[in-house]
């Protein structure tokens, strides 16, 4: 934050609000936020069976929607077909995928992301499952072993990141 602001000078998006605030030096913070989409926009993203994971920034307002997530090119394309029922788009930006400091996935070795993200594609994450510790790492091209231990690994940092301080 800017010399002389506070988290109580800072205006979050309708539907957000800090659960608590992880980690503080000078005036920077690293918080723990709820953000609730509207129900609309949620059953969109249902209808088109749009498979991402979400990651920051992401805004909604009545002017804009900035979204932020991670996915593979034929899910993008379902989103391009999505946001022309939204009406006009005036800008639209892609870029390959980088995990900044302050992503929770930054706290992970490479490894451990392919292993993670290629486990939510695949329906790991599912509840039932899509996919089994038997089916996920023949897909990877790796040994059922390795692929248990990045995901517990990946899990286990994920979980100390989110929960840091606690």
């Amino acid at each position: 934050m800017k010399e002389g602001f506070t988290l109580k000078d800072l205006s979050l998006p309708e539907g957000s609000v800090i659960l608590d605030v992880l980690k503080e030096d000078n005036n920077k913070y690293t918080c723990l936020i709820k953000v609730e989409y509207k129900k609309k926009l949620m059953k969109i993203f249902k209808l088109f069976n749009f498979d991402v994971i979400y990651t920051l920034p992401s805004f909604v307002s009545k002017e804009k929607i900035v979204l932020s997530f991670i996915s593979d090119s034929d899910n993008l394309k379902k989103f391009l077909k999505m946001i022309k029922i939204f009406g006009v788009v005036k800008n639209i930006h892609f870029q390959k995928v980088n995990f900044p400091e302050h992503d929770t996935l930054s706290c992970l070795t490479e490894k451990q992301k392919e292993v993670l993200i290629a486990a939510k594609k695949n329906g790991y994450y599912d509840i039932p499952r899509k996919i089994t510790t038997e089916e996920l790492p023949k897909k990877l091209g790796i040994s059922k072993a390795t692929a248990v231990e990045h995901l517990r690994k990946a899990e286990k940092r994920m979980i100390s990141f989110i929960l840091a301080g606690y």
